[in-house]
């Protein structure tokens, strides 16, 4: 294959300009590639003898081309030829000769899976694809996990385009396994046959197509130009732009005819390098997305004068275009957006040249280092904590503990006939792999669970939610017994901050994420079952002064382990401050920890630490030996705490680090 793959064969373009109707396009001539084209302006039937024609309106000139034959679809697609040639005259086609099926009406099957893990239905799942794609689903049919349906087979891409969409709260998986099968020049004929022009075949637009190809494209520099094509004499005189149905799948064809004159994938690569689709008035790049398939080694794209607002909108070639190594979006309002080049160079990974400026180095650099981890303005840790009076650190100290042993005594203390408990179960929450193939039980939760997305009547809500001990304390004694395994800090994230909870009156907020063991009564044989929590407490005073909780939510899921809060070491952090960054974390970690175990104030808590090195055990024994010999004086402590201090969870007199506070 040469450079003249894209010229026309034989001896002529086969294509004569026809004096049609007006086509409507911008102020600046711009092809509205997105939207209708207006009306069928003076569109007559024309003169459609098939020997040597004159130039009638609509007249598609073959002379007496022997090559012409050679494109005309085999099997299948040449027995169609008569229905397309009756429609178009406004007789009724007849049903398939010989059992033989349009590849129009040949329905596919498509494949749906991943609703399952969403907290949608399967219902909901169809709903979202037919009103995403416009296109009905026929047959519909849930086996385990899995949509089955059936598509026409001219609709099939524009279902699959929304593979890996976001449903609810996970991604929906589309395939089409049946499709490969299907004839490759019925799949062809199919795409290019949508395209047609009124009163015109497959055989017409399949030859104006290629005359288009054949005026645009220039060997010796290996360049297909495809911009303005709302101004291209051969689309206008052949009726593409008439109809809004037909100029939307113009696209689709004309790559499907370029699709055809290459046998190999090297072939495309060595005939085009690169491609314009400057001035087409493209809003996004869902009509000319079949360009990443026909041509999907391209080295230099331009969208030039378009109409593209942000990087959302390219999106359908986000992981196309490989080997790209020049793109050109000067004149779209992409170009204004905030880090506009960084996103460039982040999706083309080869780019050397954006607008025609040579890429910046520095820029490639800080790409090519950040990887695709995600930028985070700071570092993940296990814990975030705003608690000047150690009010949380403390309730948290003392909850968990007695959730386990005594949960009346917990009710007296924390709770009065304002305070408010819920329950929701997330059955669709992450696992750890080896909790996948895992049956989870949840007998004892479902009846009590108060999960809004599932729980949708007012009566049901308001009964699942409990005010007051004794509420709480009949809905606690119907849930299993628990043990929350203190010792294990690594298990353990919260985070502490303080709130208004009512006009004029500050609280605290506690979220924990951890995990405990439970005696699981329904799996047959009794056995531990571990699973993986989130519990938010908003605490607040009381006309006392003494610390209650106004609302406890808990959510119980499947084990899912502590990967996600584990804290980074900085060394592939964007932003990251190295180890003096690091350290001043560790050290704001252990005076917290201190000041929990021991009601310090935050200034003798550092001092304490300083003072033997900032070992966290050393800082508690010395601590001791202090109180021991009276050299703490009544102010060093929080207030409210001349007391004996509170000892932290896991925390213990020989000085236990390793508890979560």
């Amino acid at each position: 294959m040469n450079s003249t793959a894209l010229r026309p064969q034989g001896s002529h373009g086969g294509i004569t300009k026809r004096a049609g109707g007006r086509t409507r396009i911008d102020r600046d001539g711009d092809l509205d590639m997105d939207g209708p084209s207006g009306g069928r302006g003076g569109r007559g039937r024309g003169n459609r003898n098939r020997g040597g024609r004159g130039g009638g309106a609509g007249a598609v000139s073959r002379g007496g081309r022997s090559g012409a034959g050679s494109i005309i679809p085999a099997g299948p697609a040449a027995s169609r030829m008569d229905l397309n040639q009756n429609r178009n005259r406004g007789i009724p086609a007849r049903g398939p000769r010989n059992g033989i099926v349009s590849v129009s009406e040949t329905l596919v099957e498509v494949r749906i899976t991943g609703w399952k893990d969403s907290k949608g239905s399967a219902e909901e799942a169809i709903a979202f694809l037919e009103r995403k794609s416009r296109v009905k689903l026929r047959k519909t049919l849930k086996q385990g996990d899995t949509i089955i349906a059936q598509v026409p087979f001219p609709k099939i891409h524009s279902i699959l385009e929304w593979n890996d969409a976001q449903f609810a709260s996970s991604k929906l998986r589309l395939a089409a396994p049946s499709l490969g099968r299907l004839d490759v020049t019925e799949r062809s004929e199919a795409v290019i046959s949508r395209a047609n022009p009124a009163n015109k075949d497959t055989v017409d637009t399949i030859l104006a197509l290629e005359g288009v190809l054949a005026n645009r494209y220039n060997p010796e520099s290996k360049f297909l130009d495809l911009s303005r094509l709302g101004e291209d004499a051969l689309l206008k005189a052949n009726g593409f732009f008439q109809l809004s149905s037909t100029t939307s799948k113009m696209f689709p064809a004309l790559m499907q005819v370029a699709e055809k004159k290459f046998t190999t994938a090297q072939q495309k690569r060595d005939t085009v390098h690169s491609v314009s689709l400057a001035y087409n008035n493209l809003k996004d790049v869902r009509t000319v997305t079949s360009l990443s398939v026909t041509f999907p080694d391209l080295k230099n794209l331009s969208l030039e004068g378009n109409s593209i607002q942000d990087w959302n909108t390219l999106d359908s070639w986000r992981h196309r275009f490989k080997n790209l190594e020049q793109l050109v979006l000067s004149g779209n309002p992409i170009t204004s957006q905030q880090g506009y080049v960084e996103e460039a160079y982040r999706r083309y990974q080869k780019l050397l040249m954006l607008d025609n400026i040579p890429v910046d180095p520095a820029i490639r650099q800080k790409i090519t280092a950040e990887g695709a981890a995600p930028v985070l303005p700071h570092k993940v840790q296990s814990r975030f904590i705003q608690d000047d009076y150690g009010v949380g650190m403390k309730f948290l100290s003392r909850f968990f503990e007695a959730y386990d042993a005594d949960r009346v005594s917990l009710l007296r203390e924390f709770y009065d006939g304002e305070s408010l408990f819920s329950l929701s179960v997330n059955t669709s929450a992450p696992r750890t792999k080896e909790q996948q193939n895992t049956r989870q039980f949840w007998d004892e939760y479902i009846p009590r669970s108060r999960n809004l997305k599932r729980v949708s009547h007012l009566k049901g809500r308001t009964d699942r939610l409990a005010m007051g001990p004794d509420e709480i304390a009949k809905l606690w004694g119907e849930l299993p017994a628990t043990k929350h395994d203190l010792a294990n800090g690594d298990a353990w994230s919260f985070d502490i901050w303080p709130v208004e909870v009512t006009s004029g009156v500050m609280g605290v907020l506690c979220t924990v994420h951890a995990e405990f063991q439970e005696l699981n009564k329904v799996d047959g044989p009794q056995k531990v079952v571990r699973r993986s929590f989130d519990r938010s407490f908003m605490l607040r005073p009381d006309v006392l002064g003494k610390v209650k909780v106004a609302n406890d939510m808990l959510v119980v899921r499947a084990y899912g382990g502590f990967d996600s809060w584990k804290p980074e070491d900085g060394s592939g952090s964007a932003g990251g401050g190295g180890e003096q960054e690091k350290g001043e974390a560790a050290k704001k970690s252990m005076c917290e920890q201190l000041m929990a175990q021991t009601r310090l104030r935050s200034d003798w808590a550092t001092m304490c630490l300083s003072e033997t090195g900032w070992n966290i055990e050393s800082a508690w024994k010395a601590f001791l030996e202090a109180k021991a010999n009276g050299a703490i004086p009544p102010d060093a402590y929080l207030p409210d705490s001349t007391t004996a201090p509170a000892t932290a969870i896991g925390a213990n007199t020989a000085g236990g680090r390793d508890g979560i506070l």
